[in-house]
């Protein structure tokens, strides 16, 4: 063919069906895919879809509004306080009519049942599971949640540690293509015969990355930091926000494959923590240059732990030197 026929198709070439670009196993030309990019547009500016809204308003407001469809990692050294905080955003999204699936791989089915019910009746689930709450308070908690907790759309799966590969989490998600997906979390995840734990890491969250994608959802994965990075995870004024990011066990991977990293840190006072929120752009970028912003204590912002600070920058230059640890080619985007 000729390069005057290649700048210059002919009627035939006009013609051309418009194969979806997203189609599976195939490539089409750019014109496929406009339509569902225009009603997008339409529908966001419209407010008919909106990005998935934490309990939190602090942490929407960082995050630009909620979570927008994506792969967000959510890393703390301590297992049952990232939980904690998963599930309230799980319980969140279910009340608000959003289908879930929620994975865990070390917590019993009861344990987690016991979270979502005393989170709904605003009571500690470990009292309501331990008998601590006193007859009374049982049926009280009972009689506060079971109505809801009921109808919610919260599917979850207890699945044995490291019996879980990128394989299972991709064909449950696709079946049951939920608005919300929570791993929890990323390093039981098991992988291939024979292959390295850094790699199952890596191969697990670009499946969590590719769903977000392809069904258009929030897909949050709970990740622990290596014991040798308990310590970093303290917040005092005088500390980049930066240097959170890139505490993840497996770190490159992760946060890599990511478009947003939530780190939640311990604060010089016992009783307050802090939720390092690292987004990736465009996520209403204006006035936003890379540089921490502190917030106050946010009231309501709790996780059974006290008050929460808040302090976000956006993932842009400053994103290789906050990702410690080299990620797989092409991986930062």
């Amino acid at each position: 063919m000729s390069d005057h026929l290649r700048d210059h198709p002919d009627e035939s070439d006009a013609l051309a069906p418009e194969v979806p670009a997203h189609a599976a196993g195939s490539a089409g030309r750019v014109a496929g895919d406009l339509d569902d990019l225009f009603d997008t547009a339409r529908r966001r500016v419209q407010g008919a879809e909106k990005p998935l809204a934490t309990p939190w308003n602090s942490v929407n407001k960082s995050l630009g509004d909620g979570l927008w469809p994506g792969m967000y990692c959510l890393i703390r050294g301590h297992r049952r306080r990232k939980t904690q905080w998963a599930v309230q955003m799980a319980v969140h999204a279910a009340s608000a009519g959003s289908r879930v699936l929620y994975l865990a791989l070390e917590l019993s089915r009861r344990e987690l049942a016991a979270r979502i019910v005393g989170n709904v009746a605003g009571v500690p689930w470990s009292d309501l599971l331990y008998g601590r709450l006193g007859e009374a308070g049982v049926e009280k908690a009972i009689a506060q949640s079971e109505q809801q907790v009921r109808v919610l759309p919260l599917h979850v799966e207890c699945a044995t540690p490291y019996g879980y590969g990128a394989d299972t989490l991709d064909r449950r998600a696709r079946e049951l293509r939920p608005a919300l997906v929570v791993l929890d979390y990323l390093q039981l995840c098991g992988g291939r015969a024979g292959e390295e734990p850094r790699l199952s890491v890596g191969r697990v969250s670009y499946v969590a990355r590719a769903l977000a994608r392809d069904l258009n959802a929030v897909v949050l994965v709970l990740s622990s930091t290596a014991r040798a990075n308990y310590e970093a995870l303290v917040s005092n004024p005088a500390r980049d926000a930066t240097d959170f990011v890139g505490l993840g066990k497996e770190s490159g991977e992760i946060e890599y494959a990511a478009d947003g990293v939530l780190v939640l840190a311990r604060h010089a006072k016992p009783d307050v923590r802090v939720l390092v929120v690292a987004s990736a752009p465009p996520r209403r970028a204006q006035g936003r240059r890379g540089h921490a912003l502190d917030g106050g204590g946010v009231p309501g912002l709790r996780c059974h732990e006290g008050p929460m600070l808040i302090s976000s920058f956006m993932l842009r230059a400053r994103r290789r030197r906050a990702l410690q640890g080299p990620g797989p080619a092409g991986g930062h985007r």
